[in-house]
C-alpha cells in the first residue's frame, strides 16, 4: 500500500486501479503499439528532463477525451511521473457528458457539481495533485498548450476532420469507441464502464512502461 500512502488517494479509486491492472496481459499487439508510440515520447521527455504535454482530441471533447485525460493524468501520478501534464480538447465544443462523470465517480474520483451550460468540473484523484479543470473546449484553446506538446487523437473522426497541428511535437492516434451509441439503452451504464475501463487499462500500461524505464535509468 505504499502508494495509496504517498498518494493519499481515494481508496475506492485506489482499489479500482489495482483490479484493472491485471488487464494489461489482454491489450493486444496494435493497441500496444500506439500506447508504445505514446511512451516512447514520454520517455524522450523524461531523459531530456522536459515537462511532457499530452492534449488528448476528440470531436466534442465530451466523452473519450475527457476519459483519457483523467486516466492519464492518475496514471502518472500513481506511477510518481511528477512530468507529465495533461489536457484535452475537441473539433467543436459541446460540454463534458454527465453520464462520464457519473461513471467517473461510481470509479472512486471526486467531482464537483457545478452549474451552466458548459460547466467547469473539478476532477480529484489524491490529495498531492490539484484537481484537473475540466470542461469542452476546442483543442487550440487558450486554456491548452501551444507548443511542446504531443497531440494523441481519441477517435478516427477527430484525426480526419482536425486540421495539421504545425506545433504539436507528435501526433499520435489511439483511437477508442465512442460509448455514445449507447445513450438512452439498457446498455448505457455497462458500455461506459467499459469505456472507462479500457481507456485507464491502457493508460496505467503506458505509465507503467515510462515507469520501468525510468526506473532502469536510476539503477544504472
Amino acid at each position: 500500500f505504499i502508494r495509496l500512502k504517498l498518494l493519499k488517494m481515494n481508496s475506492a479509486l485506489y482499489q479500482y486501479i489495482n483490479y484493472i491492472k491485471s488487464d494489461f496481459k489482454k491489450i493486444n499487439k496494435s493497441r500496444k503499439a500506439k500506447l508504445f508510440e505514446l511512451s516512447s515520447y514520454l520517455i524522450h521527455k523524461n531523459k531530456t528532463r522536459g515537462q511532457a504535454n499530452l492534449t488528448f482530441i476528440c470531436t466534442h471533447n465530451s466523452r473519450r477525451s475527457h476519459l483519457a485525460q483523467i486516466w492519464a493524468a492518475t496514471s502518472a501520478s500513481y506511477y510518481g511521473l511528477n512530468n507529465i501534464f495533461t489536457y484535452s480538447g475537441g473539433t467543436m465544443v459541446t460540454r463534458f457528458n454527465d453520464r462520464v462523470i457519473k461513471t467517473l465517480k461510481k470509479n472512486g474520483f471526486v467531482i464537483n457539481n457545478p452549474d451552466g451550460h458548459n460547466p467547469h468540473y473539478l476532477v480529484s484523484f489524491s490529495d498531492r495533485n490539484r484537481p484537473l479543470e475540466c470542461f469542452s473546449k476546442k483543442y487550440d484553446s487558450p486554456f491548452n498548450p501551444k507548443k511542446n506538446f504531443a497531440a494523441i487523437m481519441t477517435c478516427s473522426n477527430a484525426d480526419s476532420t482536425c486540421p495539421y497541428i504545425p506545433e504539436s511535437e507528435e501526433r499520435i492516434l489511439i483511437p477508442y469507441d465512442d460509448p455514445k451509441v449507447y445513450d438512452g439503452t439498457k446498455s448505457e451504464e455497462k458500455f461506459y464502464q467499459k469505456s472507462c475501463k479500457k481507456i485507464a487499462t491502457e493508460m496505467l500500461f503506458c505509465m507503467k512502461i515510462v515507469d520501468e524505464k525510468k526506473m532502469c535509468k536510476n539503477l544504472n
